[in-house]
């Protein structure tokens, strides 16, 4: 019992694995048990190639139901840097205002001052 969550977990992840499968193992079985009706009335009406169909149409309805989100015709892009003008100022993104702390450090740590060390003031 102390397992029932990742059973449960488990038998989710597999069943959605599986899901994309069912059109094809549903062909195969009426093929195998139910040969005739089938073909007399599935592939009369529909061709021979009607599994391809049915998997497009299962892709389209899943990529729409994927991509219901609202449209904005207007989208930009967030890693544009830009500048605007305030009060005389530039002002920039704060990646440019605030650099990557390890590259910062890195180059910090490569750059020497030109002049000897500060004395020891006692």
């Amino acid at each position: 019992m102390k397992y029932i969550v990742a059973y449960y977990l488990l038998l989710l992840y597999g069943f959605t694995v599986v899901t994309p499968l069912l059109p094809v193992v549903n062909n195969w079985w009426n093929h195998e048990f139910y040969e005739a009706e089938h073909l007399s009335k599935v592939h009369a009406i529909y061709g021979s190639h009607h599994l391809e169909k049915e998997i497009e149409s299962k892709q389209k309805e899943s990529d729409q139901q994927q991509n219901n989100g609202p449209k904005n015709e207007n989208q930009v892009s967030v890693h544009l840097a830009s500048s605007t003008q305030i009060e005389g100022k530039n002002h920039f993104s704060a990646s440019l205002i605030f650099p990557d702390f390890l590259t910062s450090a890195l180059s910090a740590a490569r750059h020497s001052p030109a002049g000897p060390p500060p004395k020891k003031i006692d």
